[in-house]
């Protein structure tokens, strides 16, 4: 709006005229004035006083005089001009070049390295020479899986004769299973995947089945799904023939949108407009992550530098008005049908346990004031209906774990549904879902919810449709967008994620405003190059894995980040634009955890599934499948410069502060991979460690100037528990809280296997303490199986294994051998049916044999650990491994465990020990003694992932504290372990 001339004052703005002379409660001036909360405020920086309002309603009620007369300059209304901005070259179609020529014709392995060397001569640079092998298997590991390779990878690869060895390399990351996890990673950062809202309530979120888009990211990729395919999957995939309901979680995209909180009790156009945010959202992650277009910066204005009209954001966001956030089941109608009978079996059984309860509930407050006799009678009364609660509670579990399909799998969609805000009643307003009927959106004046214009038909952005664009008529119009999205006429789209690709190759993009390719975005430093790689992207079926290929077998990529290029190359080229060496990189948050947790043997490679808590110390999986927060981002990613989640992330910052440092340092999880990389590369003299130690973590050995600082400080450190054939361990100690796992199907016979060491005098207390017990917490009488060491009681059997069946059945058996405290022993206890057989230090002769029916349902996998199931005489000392089998043992394979643990003297070999439990395959196996204090969560060492929760409070600690250990914390925190050349 312009006021320089009377003329201007009274024609107003876009929103139409300004002042109406004469009626200030119909003057758009007054209203702004007056900060309306549902319209303009103006002036921005403040409300005027109220007497100066006053002054101008006086002003317009007076008629609004003027005094001005002199010729006023014309007002003209600039219209929006978008021929004069289609010449801009990113709106012009890509067109594939002849290769320029070369002075150097022996550099170029590929077609894109004679672009690359052109640009450089032409500023007479040189590219730098070839990285050597060692640093090529690193760079290409960490760049196409995330994960560094071995040291045996590195010094295979470095010896192979083979001339296509490279070659060979790249096809075999290709082709693994963990390409589609880094590069999901990557594309996941586009579409600001995250699995809940930052203000959640009853109508947006949490999403609990996020993981299955991200897993359905991780397939795609790995199938070389192509990326027109890819795209049109996951904005219509509901509407293609050749997918089917396997296929719903690709529409996550938009499924998994940033929501926001809707308070019911707002005004009717105040949740209106929160929609529009929403609306707002979805175009912005489309039109940047998709097309490189910041098609959002027109919701209020036609865009102010790119032929982008306010109509073309309105048009996009009509698609994402007419579509609603929900789930959907990933099986059919039919076998939904067929499970349902046991879902309602359930449901009423667990009608009847909430019955039950409420009854236990009143019986005990009648208790209270009963007499003693009737307080005895509804004691016994509470007793037989906690039983049948339990009762209850296992057929609900047996009815769950056989019935196929009973937890009905969903995942975040889209459906053609128009949400609205509708009244309620005079107070509230209600969320409307209208099935099938498509929303054309007004044209909201400056972005105004409250001041609409003209509707605007759902259709693609004009300036990158061949012609006049044409309205939607197939529903929403996702797939119609998805199809002018990714048409081979639409000059964007493979421009936009070719360049992404390159990006996270080099680290920077031939544009390095990879989501802006409009005026206000940088020029493309190699633009042939990058139409050319474009073009025969789509030409190539728009694969993904072909440009990856093409782009690392390139000269270009093989260069060194290091050595000798041209003199003045960082003065003409300081950011190395022009590409005359490779830039040397920071991994990513992802890569680092991953390669830290590798280092340490714990990394899990399980794939898909549900996501964990990466600060969680016990973390132990690839940290893409961490739980991405948008109402509290984990403190790690966020350390190591991970997107906000909420909005569309164009790409990643990288930064180096001794922050960073600090936080590893004081880390939990990296106090944790030091104990475990200083246990596993214990064996060897001095110079053999150190030389392990740096094979694993840098795939290299280490230089005489490292092996001479290292041996300097670990000699500090030189006692007769150093001999690093039996490394010294300190093993946790329980002090009256357990540890909790389930191992379910163990039957009736089975084994355990254990090391403990008891602290308590063994005439203290009646039972010194029960180290091992199975079955249900829930049992009143303690039935299940209980192992500990006697005390007082029974008569003369202090400090003996005993085994105990339980307050109902009361059976027990007592050891022949007194365990002294404060001595470690070595305990197998083996369940053959109804016999049960206690075995002590390897000794083929049991120190009892009894004949024990077992007390609960052999289906039962609840164990403790440090305690029994009723928490009854606790164990008090260390627990170094228990070992669960679902077996009964041998006397020789007890036998043969023990000669294996070397032990003597009070000291074990828990690493050969460990290696002997793992060959006979336990069905869970607890290695404890790994760290000297207990974590939340206790390791499962076996392939089942069976981990224990501890009931206590964790200690945040080394666990294990030597040298070695600090040493390999030092290295794990060095800035080779976060940079690839």
């Amino acid at each position: 709006m312009q006021l320089d001339s009377k003329e201007a004052l009274h024609l107003g703005g876009d929103s139409g005229a300004s002042i109406v002379p004469g009626k200030p409660e119909e003057s758009l001036l007054i209203e702004t004035l007056h900060y309306d909360p549902l319209g303009y405020q103006m002036p921005p920086k403040g409300k005027l006083p109220a007497e100066v309002i006053a002054d101008f309603e006086k002003w317009i009620e007076m008629g609004a005089p003027d005094p001005r007369t002199e010729d006023a300059p014309q007002v003209v209304r600039k219209d929006f001009d978008i021929d004069s901005r289609r010449d801009f070259w990113s709106f012009q179609p890509p067109h594939a070049y002849p290769a320029p020529e070369v002075k150097e014709n022996d550099w170029p392995h590929g077609k894109l390295d004679y672009f690359v060397l052109a640009k450089l001569e032409a500023e007479g640079l040189t590219p730098a020479p070839a990285a050597d092998r060692r640093t090529l298997i690193r760079r290409a590991y960490f760049d196409l899986v995330g994960l560094p390779p071995t040291y045996a990878e590195i010094e295979q690869f470095a010896a192979d004769p083979d001339p296509h060895a490279y070659e060979k390399l790249i096809d075999k990351l290709l082709d693994s299973p963990h390409y589609g996890e880094r590069w999901a990673r990557h594309w996941l950062d586009v579409v600001r995947y995250a699995e809940d809202n930052v203000n959640m309530g009853p109508h947006n979120g949490p999403y609990p089945n996020a993981y299955r888009y991200r897993d359905w990211v991780v397939a795609a990729i790995n199938q070389d799904v192509p990326y027109d395919q890819f795209l049109r999957r996951q904005l219509a995939t509901d509407f293609l023939d050749q997918t089917g309901r396997d296929d719903l979680p690709a529409l996550g995209l938009i499924g998994l949108s940033p929501q926001n909180h809707k308070e019911l009790m707002l005004a009717q156009i105040s949740l209106e407009g929160v929609y529009a945010d929403e609306w707002e959202d979805r175009v912005d992650v489309v039109s940047r992550g998709l097309l490189g277009l910041t098609v959002a910066c027109a919701r209020c204005h036609d865009h102010k530098y790119d032929p982008i009209a306010a109509k073309d954001y309105y048009a996009l966001a009509g698609v994402f008005a007419s579509v609603r956030q929900t789930t959907q089941p990933l099986i059919s109608d039919e076998e939904i049908a067929e499970s349902q009978p046991a879902r309602d079996e359930v449901a009423a059984l667990d009608a009847e346990i909430t019955a039950i309860k409420t009854t236990i509930k009143e019986w005990k407050t009648d208790q209270t004031n009963a007499a003693p006799t009737k307080k005895l009678a509804i004691e016994n009364q509470i007793k037989e209906q906690t039983a049948l609660i339990a009762e209850k509670a296992a057929q609900i579990k047996q009815i769950k774990a056989s019935t196929p399909g009973f937890v009905i799998p969903v995942a975040d969609v889209v459906t053609e549904e128009q949400v609205r805000i509708e009244p309620l009643n005079e107070t509230h307003q209600q969320i409307v879902f209208h099935p099938n009927q498509p929303r054309d959106l007004p044209l909201f004046i400056r972005g105004n919810i409250s001041t609409p214009g003209e509707t605007v038909r759902r259709r693609f952005v004009e300036v990158l449709t061949p012609g006049e664009p044409q309205p939607f008529e197939n529903g929403s119009g996702r797939l119609e967008l998805a199809d002018a999205i990714v048409a081979r006429e639409n000059p964007l789209t493979a421009r936009v994620l070719v360049n992404r690709i390159w990006m996270w190759h080099f680290g920077e993009g031939l544009v390095d405003t990879p989501s802006n390719f409009g005026a206000t975005g940088s020029a493309p430093s190699h633009p042939q190059l990058l139409d050319d790689l474009a073009v025969r992207f789509m030409d190539q079926r728009w694969s993904l894995k072909r440009l990856h290929r093409e782009i690392m077998l390139s000269a270009t990529y093989r260069q060194a980040s290091e050595g000798p290029t041209s003199p003045i190359a960082t003065e003409i080229d300081p950011e190395n634009r022009l590409l005359s060496h490779f830039n040397r990189q920071r991994l990513d948050a992802e890569s680092y955890h991953d390669s830290v947790l590798a280092a340490g043997g714990g990394l899990d490679l399980t794939m898909g599934g549900l996501s964990g808590d990466i600060d969680e110390p016990q973390f132990r999986r690839r940290a893409i499948y961490a739980k991405i927060s948008r109402k509290s981002l984990s403190q790690y990613l966020q350390m190591y410069d991970f997107p906000d989640p909420t909005i569309h992330a164009e790409g990643r910052v990288e930064t180096m502060t001794a922050l960073q440092q600090l936080f590893m340092m004081n880390s939990p999880f990296a106090k944790r991979q030091a104990v475990r990389l200083a246990q596993q590369t214990s064996a060897g003299d001095l110079d053999a460690r150190i030389a392990s130690i740096h094979q694993t973590l840098f795939g290299r050995n280490p230089t005489a100037e490292e092996v001479a600082v290292a041996k300097q400080y670990l000699r500090r450190e030189q006692t007769p528990t150093d001999n690093p054939s039996t490394p010294s361990y300190s093993p946790p100690r329980f002090a009256g809280a357990r540890v909790r796992a389930d191992v379910p199907n163990l039957g009736a016979a089975y084994s355990v296997d254990f090391w403990i060491r008891n602290e308590l005098p063994v005439t203290d207390r009646p039972i010194t303490g029960y180290f091992f017990s199975r079955g249900e917490s829930a049992s009143i009488s303690a039935d299940g199986d209980h192992l500990g060491i006697a005390g007082t009681s029974p008569a003369n059997s202090a400090g003996k294994l005993l085994f105990f069946t339980g307050n109902r059945d009361k059976r027990h058996f007592v050891g022949r051998t007194t365990l002294t405290p404060d001595q470690w022993y070595h305990v197998t206890l083996v369940r053959d049916g109804d016999q049960v057989r206690g075995y002590l230090n390897g000794d083929p002769e049991p120190e009892f044999v009894g004949s024990a029916p077992a007390s609960f349902d052999a289906k039962i996998g609840e164990l403790y650990l440090g305690g029994r199931s009723d928490r009854f005489a606790n164990f008090h000392g260390q627990i170094a491994a228990m070992a669960i089998f679902d077996r009964a043992f041998t006397a020789a394979e007890i036998v043969q465990l023990h000669q294996d643990s070397k032990a003597g003297d009070d000291t074990t070999n828990y690493v050969d020990y460990s290696t002997s439990i793992l060959d006979l395959t336990p069905a869970a196996y607890w290695p404890l003694y790994e760290t000297s204090s207990l974590a939340a969560t206790i390791r499962d060492a076996t392939a089942h992932q069976r981990h224990g929760q501890y009931e206590g409070k964790s200690p945040v600690g080394y666990g294990q504290n030597n040298l070695w250990v600090l040493y390999c914390h030092a290295l794990l925190c060095s800035n080779e372990m976060l940079f690839v050349d």
